[in-house]
């Protein structure tokens, strides 16, 4: 279900904006967003075809979050042991 997302970012200047997103990911974005103090979001069925996408969408919906292929490359571990080689190598 699509849902309409109000983002207010309290900076003065700044227009609040208006998106649609699907309803995982408006609920991951406005939970992040809130957590990070980035600004406050509320969520609501008001959904219109002028309402453009909340952008990067697709990074707070469940099926992105826990991909196997964003692990691999985005993972604590392999960004860890790139460090790590790559001190092992200047060491060298």
């Amino acid at each position: 279900m699509q849902r309409h997302l109000v983002v207010d970012f309290e900076t003065p200047g700044v227009p609040i904006q208006h998106y649609w997103a699907e309803q995982s990911a408006a609920e991951a974005f406005a939970a992040e967003a809130t957590r990070l103090g980035l600004a406050r979001v509320k969520i609501d069925d008001m959904v219109t075809d002028a309402l453009p996408p909340l952008p990067y969408q697709r990074l707070y919906l469940p099926s992105k979050r826990n991909s196997p292929h964003l692990g691999r490359h985005c993972s604590r571990t392999s960004i860890g042991q790139s460090q790590t080689m790559g001190t092992s190598r200047s060491e060298s």
